[in-house]
């Protein structure tokens, strides 16, 4: 028996092309490498051990040339043989990759035990040139076994490890048929209108498919990157290119939709401080990927973890050498950081012996940052789960772990779709205060501090549509006045620019996608050094994470995250995943204020009978904020006093804490609006 969980990401972005060629002389190279199993890098040592023992038995090879097989035959022509000098303009590699395979077991009434053996596997296409992952395609597979509780060990693993190769053989095949079914790329192609100080203007933009961060090659190889695209035209820098010629034509092919391309790009960050080797951050992020709705204002940015393994097989079994790209992807300007609770269970007994529930709970968080740090958005998702448990029959932890993270994911991504929108606005150069400095007039409030931005400039005598735009120097924000905002000049966006004395001057504008809340304040907010200050006999686990994300939601002043973990994640991503470091997050040279989570909870056990108690409980839950020279936060909280009747007596700081981060929201929420409501910076 086997039930299957459709979990196709055609999450997909432009890629670079050949030139003079049609869509039909594309070819795509099968990895022979089983990512995630084979090679560096490999967790094989935390994989379910029958899992290991069924690849093993058969050796990887098998599994790998299963897949090669399969790709060869449902591809056809497509499929090519190599990756060399002659094709490798117009050949795209394809890896499969494993990204988990776990065990679980339901006890059943009748003296049997039923295990469920799921398997998630993934293919992506990726383009070696650039690092764009182009497609992905992820399934997850469950075969289930039958068998009595009584049953020998050694039955019980031969039949899970024939089980576990059935099941890769199943996924090799549905990944490669969904992949050449839905992989038809189309081509699309640009001129360049003009040469711009180095900047290429092309001829095609928005309006066709053609958006920022795209790749785009011509008939020689030469590659250039778009930089910012508007309707009817787009601008684009040299990556590699020899000689800038006006009648060069550009190309890229596609998998994407128009209105897909014209939404802002959006990264799903590792947590690098707790990422483990079990791939359970990578399902949670396919899984966020693939519960988006085609509403979502924004795409995410395909991310492969095993970018780094994917070019040492490349390297090894192909011409490519170091042409292949090793950190060539530009970071976008938003990100998404994903963040779970442990998950938690506790059982209580009820008036028949035979008979209890086992209650569990899950909860996860989710933050929208800009790049600088700013939190624009968040939300948190909860899920529960109460079991009949009867003469113990029933699903085991790991069943029901399975169900609670797709349900706390799936209501992230809803919350995400209905919650997060965008919108393009504009701020003009007011004065340029000296070779390195400008001031802009921020009407909307959309610039964060310490954000970059770019500055740009029209262009005249290109095209007959709206202005041409093009963008001539990265800025940072470096504070506000009112909506008088100042900007430091970082980086040119072409050293012709800076070598021809391109500056930025009053008419010039900021052009920003804001999804974000106002920061018309003076003042910035981020967490204390310390995740939480708990007083008392009782503390709540993980409390800090929790509280810093319910003040998130709430915050309607500037609050930023951890610089420090912004940048080890995305440090983890320039090493892992090919993205180069276009973003250089520095600790804020403006001093702020620092929210401190607290509690001060007493729990006093009162009667008990039959192992289950009543218990008084005395909670406290606040902010606190600590300003610039502060020894001690100043603190705004909340009390209750609730008592807790039929909690058993075993186990009573897991319910205790539970029944508490039920009423903590509604409690946090009053302490950050009295919080908010303070005169701050003055």
């Amino acid at each position: 028996m086997h039930k299957t969980i459709r979990a196709a990401a055609a999450a997909v972005l432009a890629l670079g092309a050949v030139g003079g060629a049609g869509a039909a002389s594309l070819g795509v190279y099968p990895i022979q490498q089983l990512i995630g199993y084979q090679g560096e890098g490999t967790q094989r040592q935390m994989m379910e051990p029958a899992f290991v023992a069924a690849i093993q038995q058969k050796g990887a090879p098998f599994f790998v040339e299963a897949f090669v097989s399969q790709f060869r035959q449902r591809f056809g022509a497509t499929a090519a043989a190599a990756i060399d000098s002659h094709n490798r303009l117009r050949t795209f590699a394809a890896s499969l990759q494993l990204t988990r395979a776990s065990h679980y077991q339901v006890q059943g009434l009748d003296g049997t035990v039923t295990h469920f053996l799921p398997v998630t596997l993934s293919l992506n296409i990726t383009n070696p040139l650039s690092g764009e992952v182009v497609y992905s395609v992820s399934r997850t597979r469950y075969e289930m076994l039958k068998l009595t509780a009584t049953a020998p060990a050694e039955q019980v693993r031969a039949q899970q490890v024939a089980l576990y190769q059935r099941n890769v053989l199943q996924l090799i095949e549905a990944v490669v048929a969904e992949a050449a079914e839905k992989f038809k790329p189309t081509e699309i192609r640009a001129g360049v209108q003009k040469v711009w100080h180095e900047a290429l203007i092309l001829d095609r933009g928005l309006d066709v498919g053609i958006g920022p961060g795209d790749d785009l090659q011509d008939a020689n190889g030469q590659l250039i990157k778009v930089v910012h695209a508007g309707n009817g035209y787009a601008v684009a820098v040299p990556v590699l290119v020899t000689q800038l010629d006006t009648k060069a034509s550009f190309a890229k092919y596609t998998t994407m939709g128009v209105g897909d391309i014209r939404k802002p790009k959006v990264l799903v960050l590792p947590d690098a401080a707790r990422r483990g080797p079990s791939g359970a951050d990578d399902v949670v992020v396919e899984l966020f990927g693939q519960l988006l709705g085609r509403d979502t204002a924004f795409t995410l940015t395909p991310v492969n973890r095993n970018h780094q393994q994917v070019l040492n097989a490349l390297d090894r079994e192909t011409q490519l050498g170091q042409v292949a790209a090793k950190q060539n992807r530009a970071l976008p300007e938003y990100f998404i950081r994903l963040r779970s609770m442990p998950f938690k269970f506790y059982e209580v007994p009820t008036n028949s012996p035979t008979v209890k529930h086992r209650l569990y709970e899950a909860m996860a968080f989710g933050e929208l940052l800009d790049n600088a740090g700013a939190v624009v958005y968040a939300t948190t998702a909860r899920a529960h789960i109460d079991d009949e448990i009867v003469n113990g029959a029933g699903f085991d932890v790991q069943a029901r772990y399975e169900v609670m993270l797709k349900n706390v994911v799936t209501e992230l991504a809803q919350q995400f779709g209905r919650g997060v929108r965008f919108r393009q606005v504009s701020a003009p150069v007011a004065q340029v205060l000296d070779g390195q400095r400008v001031v802009v007039t921020d009407a909307s409030d959309a610039l964060s501090d310490g954000a970059t931005v770019r500055v740009f400039r029209s262009v005249p005598g290109v095209g007959s549509g709206e202005p041409v735009r093009v963008p001539i120097w990265e800025a940072q924000v470096l504070g506000r006045t009112g909506h008088a905002v100042e900007l430091a000049l970082v980086l040119p966006l072409t050293s012709a620019m800076q070598k021809d004395g391109v500056l930025p001057e009053v008419g010039d504008v900021v052009l920003v996608q804001e999804a974000g809340r106002p920061t018309e304040q003076s003042v910035r907010f981020e967490p204390c050094a310390a995740d939480d200050d708990q007083i008392g006999s009782f503390k709540i686990p993980d409390f800090g994470r929790f509280a810093y994300f319910q003040f998130g939601e709430q915050a309607v002043l500037p609050f930023y995250s951890r610089w420090q973990e912004i940048k080890a994640s995305i440090e983890d991503l320039t090493r892992t995943a090919g993205f180069r470091d276009t973003l250089k997050v520095q600790e804020p040279k403006k001093v702020g204020y620092c929210i401190q989570p607290g509690t001060k909870i007493e729990v006093q056990k009162q009667t008990c009978e039959g192992g289950l108690c009543n218990f008084k409980v005395s909670a406290t839950l606040a902010f606190g904020v600590k300003g610039p020279g502060d020894v001690k936060p100043r603190y705004f909280a909340k009390k209750i006093e609730p008592v807790m009747s039929n909690v058993p007596e075993v186990g009573f700081e897991t319910v205790i804490a539970s029944h508490l981060m039920e009423s903590a929201p509604a409690l946090l929420k009053d302490s950050a609006r009295q919080l908010q409501s303070q005169k701050w910076g003055q």
